[in-house]
Order: C-alpha cells, then structure tokens, then sequence
C-alpha cells in the first residue's frame, strides 16, 4: 500500500482474517465440543476416537455443524478486535506512529562501546 491502511479497511481485513479462521478451525472445535459436553458417558475416548466415530457414524459434513454462526461471530470480533489493537499500538508507542515507527539513532551506543574498548586496549598495551 505504501501507506498505513485506515480503520475501515483494517476492520474489512480483521473480519476476513476472523471468518477465514473460524471456517479453518471449525472442525476442532467441533471435536472439542463433543469431548467437553460427553460427560461420563465416555462415548469417547479420545480425539482420535471421537474423530473416527463422528466420521462414520455421522459423515464428514458433521465435522462442520455450526459453521454458520462461528463465521459470523469470529469474523464480528476480528472486525472489532483488528482496528481497536491498532489504535492500542499508535496509543501506547512513543512516538504515536505504533510498530511502523522507525527504530531511534543507537549510534551514540556504538561509539560509546567502541571507545571503551579502545581504552582498554590502549591499557593493556601500557602494562605490557
């Protein structure tokens, strides 16, 4: 872009990254929720367990029950959660300019560090 996008286009990218995601991850989520909500019954017992009976028993399609309003509710909270992080940034940096800002002069540093070696090298040389 060759510039900092603004709010409305970092809260477009936040709810594609968020619905992208929650699409992705919908199958494990589904997995995690058949464990968590099996209680004693110990249908089954284990991921890979519970990963094979769905499949069989229910077919592959199960794997994406729901997907639906976790693409809604993710992408919401990507298009909320993108632009408020960015404003966090440029809030909390030192300069106003967030993470894009550019680095501070260390150059002092690197001549306090090497004066300081030359003296004592310079040491060394007196006592020899």
């Amino acid at each position: 872009l060759g510039r900092d996008p603004n709010p409305v286009e970092v809260s477009v990218v936040g709810a594609i990254a968020g619905g992208f995601t929650g699409i992705v991850t919908t199958p494990l989520d589904v997995l995690k929720t058949r464990l968590m909500t099996q209680g004693t019954s110990g249908r089954y017992k284990n991921l890979v367990d519970a990963t094979i009976q769905i499949a069989r028993k229910e077919g592959l399609g199960a794997f994406m029950s729901g997907w639906q309003p976790r693409l809604m509710w993710i992408s919401l909270g990507g298009f909320v959660f993108f632009p408020a992080l960015e404003a966090a940034k440029k809030l909390y940096s030192p300069d106003g300019r967030g993470m894009h800002a550019a680095p501070a002069d260390t150059a002092f540093v690197v001549e306090e560090l090497t004066a300081e070696a030359d003296a004592k090298a310079q040491q060394q040389r007196k006592k020899k």
